[in-house]
């Protein structure tokens, strides 16, 4: 459905020839510029000629959607130090800096800048405005003295993981998935065998009826392989280098752990 344009009216149409008159004889002028394309885009007095703000914009001033709405961006910081300085010597340059600045923060920030350049005995200028608003940004605290680059991973001994084997480690999780998914296989197998479940339990020509037990038997290997696959030590026989006892992966699951003479161990820490 074509959606209908609400035709402008006398007054409206004044004030949009008015508009694209100053912006086109005064594009040096940025305050009057920027209240006639502020006034066009809220009022959308472009309506009646042009489908879009951006596409009456190019069309009649040769400014791209991006210039258009910097110039109303800079428009509402101007609103905004209304109240600390007489907007009408401000100009772009000295404005456009102040659009990354919280709204709260624009009038202490110019402010900043405006002392600044006073004190040196000069106007302040965008390069001022824009070192005001570095300056007004948090600095970030400094680094801790000794820190770590990366937090310090250690095994269920209190033993620390070798950097070399923390990507090995950190798949810790994926062997949790993968026994977590085998053992919902097993709960819904035993599911359909208490219920006599026909799709499982039942067989048909070709097919013997599914020997749950066996099946049990199967997963059941499974988790206890995968079990075998979760790394929670530092192996204590070559301390995380390779060897026999750790399958040449310098960590071990508890299966493996339980298998390494007991003189090697760690000491529990007391």
């Amino acid at each position: 459905m074509t959606e209908l344009i609400k035709k402008l009216s006398i007054a409206e149409t004044v004030k949009y020839e008015n508009c694209k008159e100053t912006v086109k004889n005064g594009l040096q002028s940025f305050m009057d510029v920027a209240d006639a394309i502020v006034d066009i885009h809220k009022g959308k007095l472009y309506r009646e000629e042009y489908a879009t703000f951006a596409e009456c914009c190019q069309e009649e001033f040769g400014i791209g959607k991006s210039r258009a709405y910097q110039f109303i961006e800079a428009h509402e910081v101007v609103e905004n130090l209304s109240t600390v300085v007489d907007i009408s010597e401000l100009n772009e340059n000295q404005v456009r800096p102040l659009t990354a600045v919280p709204v709260e923060k624009q009038g202490e920030v110019f402010t900043a800048a405006t002392s600044k350049a006073k004190a040196e005995g000069r106007t302040v200028t965008g390069a001022d405005v824009k070192a005001a608003v570095v300056a007004s940004r948090p600095v970030p605290p400094p680094p801790k003295k000794n820190a770590m680059p990366f937090p310090l991973i250690v095994d269920e001994n209190g033993i620390e993981v070798p950097a070399k084997l923390i990507p090995l480690w950190s798949r810790r999780e994926e062997v949790q998935e993968m026994i977590k998914a085998v053992q919902d296989v097993k709960l819904k197998i035993k599911k359909a065998k208490e219920v006599n479940d026909r799709l499982y339990a039942g067989g048909s020509i070709g097919r013997a009826p599914m020997d749950f037990n066996d099946i049990k038997g199967h997963l059941d290997m499974t988790i206890a392989d995968l079990k075998a696959c979760y790394t929670v030590h530092v192996c204590p026989a070559c301390k995380g280098e390779t060897c026999a006892y750790c399958c040449g992966l310098g960590i071990t699951s508890e299966y493996y752990f339980k298998t390494i003479p007991e003189s090697l161990h760690p000491k529990a820490k007391k």
